[in-house]
This record gives structure tokens, C-alpha cells and sequence, in this order.
């Protein structure tokens, strides 16, 4: 999780609390699960009883196959391009190698493509494949560490973390306005077990790939025809390949049509993302006494602490 450089105020408070070792052990865990440090996390829990935690889902078999065959078909025309731009390389006869054939026999193959393209990209926006799902669940480490825990046990572990000025005098006044010590409001918070589980296909590795490739390959083509309309000019005495090859005409359309089929889907998986990220990940839910003690106290430090782009 990033978080935007912003000015922020000196950790100048220090907070010891002594706990057992099986809130500490859990507290570790939850850490590590959620990739922070125990710091951010013990102030995490003491605002929010929601955290989120973004996990990939896979795309469907069937989805996945279809999109990988796109990708091999693409990555295939890709090479041939250049493969045949590099044979003008060669020579100056460039009439011996271009032909209106041989440019029909590459529309073929890109509109054939890009056929299948529309239709995935219509499947994925129509059924909503690539949407994300948010489910409220509980951390597996707090079953397997309280189930038998016994709240008398001794405190052998000690924390001790930082934290600011405004930090500090929030914690007093919430503990305060609940009849309950820092200390108390602090170790009851981080048993919270709950957490959101953000499932994107957007983090998948492979959907990533895939889309990487295709991406990649699109622009790849593009550029090709470009290098060999401008090879086949200084070759020819400043013709362009369309006024001698007509096929060639189409195939830039086709492309052009293609990059911008590409544009709107990153446009739609990125408006995906940006949902997600503003719904869930920047927005901070506050417990309802923290909000009210800084509704009376510090509406400035409220409109701080609703966004996690500002460091706490």
C-alpha cells in the first residue's frame, strides 16, 4: 500500500503496554499477513474495525484460454513483422518483397484476432468477469492462537511503539469517552480478527501477463507498419506503400482499431481498480467514538485520519 509524501507530525509520544504472549504472537501474525509493520497495525486497529487486504482472483479456465490464444496469435503476427522488416533491410528492391497478397494474408490473420478480442472484451464487460468482490472475513491466525486462551494469563511481552502528539491525545480521549484506559482500548483493539479481502482478477499474475503481452504485441505491429511505410518511402523515391500496395491500407486501420479496442479496456479494468482503491482502500472507516471525539475536538485530524494516504 502506498501512501503519498505528505508532511507529518513528529513521533514524540512513546506508548508501553505489556501484554501475553499470545496477543503478541497474534499481533506478529496479523503483520505479517497483511504485509505492515506492528506499529501500523496496532494504530490501524485502534481507529478502524476494517482493514483491506487485496488478494487476486483467477479468471475462469475457459476465459483464460481464450485470452492466452489471442495473446499467442498476436505475439505470432508480432514476429512475423518483424521478421519482415528486417528482410527490407537488405535490399532496396522492396517491390520483390512487398505484395498485395502477402498484406492480405496479414489482414487475415489480425482481423481474425481481433475478432476474437471484441468478443472477449464484450464477455468480460458484459458479465462483469473482471469486477472485484469485497467479503468481510476473519484472520485464520486468531482462531488458531485464542481458541484457548485464557484472558488471565500473565503479561510477560512487552510493546512500545511512537506515536504523535494529536495520535496521543485522540487515544486519551476515546479511552476517556468509553470509561477505559489507553492500555485497555489498545489491546482490545488489536484482537480485532476482521478484515475486508478485496478480490481482483486484476492482481493476478497471469491476467497481468497476458495483458502485458497483448499490450506489448498491439503497439509492437503498430510500429512495425509505421517502420515499413517509412522504409518503403526511402526505397521508392517517397511513396508510401498503400499508393502501391492497396492491401496495405486496411491493415492500418485494423491496428488503429485494435489499439484503441486496447485503450478502452485499460481505460475499463483501471476505472475497475480506481473503484476499489477509493471505495475500500484509501477511505479509513472510523470507529464511531473515535469520530466523535474528533468531531467535537479536531475536525482537521478527522479529515486526516478518513484518508490512509496520510501517514499516521
Amino acid at each position: 500500500m502506498r501512501f503519498q509524501n505528505v508532511k507529518r507530525e513528529r513521533k514524540i509520544k512513546h506508548l508501553f503496554f505489556r501484554t501475553t504472549n499470545e496477543l503478541y504472537e497474534y499481533v506478529n501474525a496479523s503483520s505479517r499477513f497483511f504485509d505492515v509493520s506492528n506499529s501500523y497495525l496496532i494504530k490501524e486497529r485502534c481507529l478502524s474495525y476494517s482493514f483491506p487486504y487485496i488478494c487476486d482472483k483467477k479468471l475462469d479456465p475457459e476465459s483464460y484460454s481464450q485470452f492466452q490464444n489471442i495473446c499467442d496469435g498476436l505475439n505470432s503476427i508480432a514476429f512475423d513483422f518483424n521478421k519482415l522488416y528486417k528482410s527490407t533491410l537488405s535490399t532496396n528492391r522492396l517491390d520483390l518483397i512487398f505484395n498485395d497478397k502477402l498484406f492480405e494474408q496479414y489482414l487475415s490473420r489480425i482481423k481474425s484476432v481481433y475478432d476474437e478480442w471484441r468478443k472477449l472484451f464484450e464477455y468480460f464487460s458484459a458479465n462483469h468477469v473482471l469486477d472485484y468482490s469485497a467479503e468481510e472475513k476473519t484472520l485464520e491466525a486468531f482462531h488458531d492462537i485464542f481458541d484457548e486462551y485464557n484472558p488471565s494469563s500473565k503479561k510477560f511481552k512487552r510493546w512500545s511503539i511512537r506515536v504523535s502528539d494529536s495520535f496521543y491525545n485522540l487515544l486519551v480521549s476515546a479511552a476517556s469517552s468509553i470509561n477505559s484506559s489507553v492500555s485497555q482500548l489498545v489491546l482490545e483493539s488489536c484482537m480485532n480478527p476482521s478484515y475486508i479481502a478485496l478480490s481482483s482478477v486484476m492482481r493476478n499474475k497471469d491476467f497481468n501477463s497476458l495483458s502485458h503481452s497483448l499490450s506489448n504485441n498491439i503497439r509492437q505491429i503498430h510500429y512495425s507498419l509505421i517502420k515499413l511505410d517509412r522504409r518503403n518511402i526511402e526505397c521508392s523515391g517517397g511513396f508510401k506503400i498503400e499508393s502501391m500496395f492497396p492491401a496495405f491500407g486496411p491493415l492500418v486501420l485494423i491496428m488503429n482499431e485494435f489499439l484503441e479496442s486496447w485503450n478502452s479496456f485499460d481505460d475499463y479494468t483501471g476505472d475497475i481498480e480506481k473503484e476499489m482503491y477509493y471505495t475500500y482502500v484509501k477511505k479509513r472507516n472510523l470507529y464511531k467514538y473515535i469520530e466523535d471525539v474528533l468531531v467535537n475536538n479536531d475536525r482537521d485530524y478527522l479529515k486526516t485520519l478518513r484518508n490512509r494516504e496520510n501517514q499516521i
